[in-house]
């Protein structure tokens, strides 16, 4: 089956805020589902693409399989974009895949992005015009796979914690991402030589942002704004180190690891410099903030 597909999602759209620690993640579900076309598995939140069967509709991975050695995902959907039959496919990273709580993926394997897409690509050789990657495994990596891959035309970056957002020309195609926490977004038009990638930036003002909710996210808007007064309630003061300011993350993961060593008698401890996002902070502790 042939399908036109338009807007994709490279995961980790779940987690990091009040709302997902509140509602669980069914606001993220609901907006993903009525948002996106297709969409990638990302360590977080990968529970969230096995059970949900809404997700579960819209999810593509290659290089992800169960017990039988079958594919938990569709490994590709086919779209037409431009008169050109195009493959969309995804895949984890293998750190990423690591990463995730392991009672979330008993019974799962995962094979190299590289190895995975490459199979995939000579089972399809010859049947379709152009191959659009989503991974999940990080700048750098991706464009590692572009050179391992060059048949992919287009390979949208996520899991990054990386500044760099592209578009990166290869020898094959390009990797490109859109800025995280909702900041912008990236896409791929196909043109006469090839496929022209750009990173836009979502609009600020009230002008340019979108006059009624599309009924595809009511349900989330809904949910959301049940969710919006628990997280307006005040938990209590902020510890005065960090109150009206901006922390820097190697400052908090230094208090952290103290309060670490000192709780368990550890001799090392070792976190996440990229785990954490420098946010300004008031005088109060919210839900979902502390």
């Amino acid at each position: 089956m042939v399908v036109a597909r338009e807007q994709r999602d490279c995961g980790d759209f779940f987690e990091g805020s009040g709302y997902y620690v509140l509602g669980g993640g069914a606001i993220e579900a609901a907006l993903l589902a009525g948002l996106y076309d297709v969409i990638a598995p990302g360590n977080h939140g990968y529970a969230q693409h096995v059970r949900c069967p809404e997700l579960r509709e819209i999810t593509v991975c290659s290089n992800v399989t169960g017990p039988d050695g079958e594919s938990i995902w569709p490994p590709l959907v086919l779209a037409e974009i431009g008169e050109r039959r195009v493959a969309v496919t995804a895949v984890l990273g293998v750190e990423a895949f690591t990463s995730i709580p392991p009672a979330d993926r008993i019974g799962h394997q995962i094979d190299d992005p590289a190895v995975a897409l490459r199979r995939l690509h000579r089972r399809w050789s010859g049947r379709v015009d152009c191959w659009i990657v989503l991974s999940h495994a990080g700048f750098a990596h991706d464009l590692a796979l572009a050179h391992a891959c060059p048949f992919a035309d287009v390979i949208f970056a996520g899991h990054c914690h990386d500044p760099r957002t592209g578009p990166d020309r290869t020898a094959g195609g390009a990797v490109v991402r859109g800025a995280e926490l909702a900041v912008g977004y990236a896409l791929a038009r196909p043109g006469a030589h090839g496929w022209s990638c750009a990173v836009e930036r979502f609009p600020t003002t009230a002008t340019g942002l979108l006059r009624e909710v599309p009924t595809s996210v009511s349900r989330a808007v809904t949910t959301a704004a049940m969710l919006r007064e628990q997280l307006n309630e005040v938990l209590g003061p902020l510890d005065r180190r960090f109150a009206d300011r901006t922390p820097d993350r190697r400052e908090v993961l230094d208090l952290l690891a103290a309060v670490a060593l000192a709780i368990t008698g550890a001799q090392v401890v070792m976190l996440n410099h990229s785990s954490l996002r420098e946010a300004p902070l008031r005088t109060t502790c919210m839900p979902g903030t502390c």
